[in-house]
């Protein structure tokens, strides 16, 4: 079964398995669910969040603890193109323990979303998907030797450092 709803509030500890989304449909609503004590997510748990705009996306806040796990789905709603730089904010709890197993999100030339944990919410990104040569020797962190320019962000596993041929790489101890 698929539990939804949008402004939905569990009392008590809640153990998710299976599909879940905030909001009123299967797809396309955005919506806020409430869990007013502690959210455990199993290995079977599937999340589905809809972005529909840079502020009106799905929303899952706990009170207490959110124990994480299963497989995050992220889909785009009603035609919308996230822009690079910006960030949503998809979770929010008391406490976060654990990440999601998996994170499936949309494909779009020349982007690309990631997604972080802090100690209280999980956060969805959208960044360029980019090359960055180093062409110097030497210091990781000397902008002088990176071309176009020194990658400024934390890398996401789509990026591409390419070190050229004769380039050295050191690392300051």
């Amino acid at each position: 079964s698929t539990h939804m709803g949008n402004n939905t509030s569990h009392s008590g500890d809640f153990s998710l398995s299976g599909s879940f989304r905030p909001g009123t449909a299967y797809s396309n609503s955005i919506g806020t669910y409430v869990f007013s004590d502690n959210l455990n997510m199993t290995t079977n748990a599937r999340p589905y969040i809809d972005l529909g705009s840079a502020i009106e996306h799905d929303v899952i806040s706990v009170a207490g603890t959110a124990r994480l796990s299963g497989s995050l789905a992220v889909t785009l709603i009603n035609d919308y193109v996230p822009e690079v730089g910006t960030g949503f904010t998809i979770l929010e709890a008391g406490v976060i323990e654990g990440e999601f197993n998996s994170v499936t999100f949309p494909e779009i030339e020349g982007i690309n979303f990631i997604i972080s944990y802090t100690n209280t919410s999980v956060v969805i990104s959208v960044v360029n998907i980019e090359t960055f040569t180093y062409t110097g020797e030497g210091w990781w962190y000397d902008s002088e030797n990176w071309s176009p320019r020194q990658p400024s962000y934390t890398l996401s596993a789509e990026d591409t450092i390419i070190v050229s041929e004769g380039s050295e790489l050191t690392r300051s101890e």
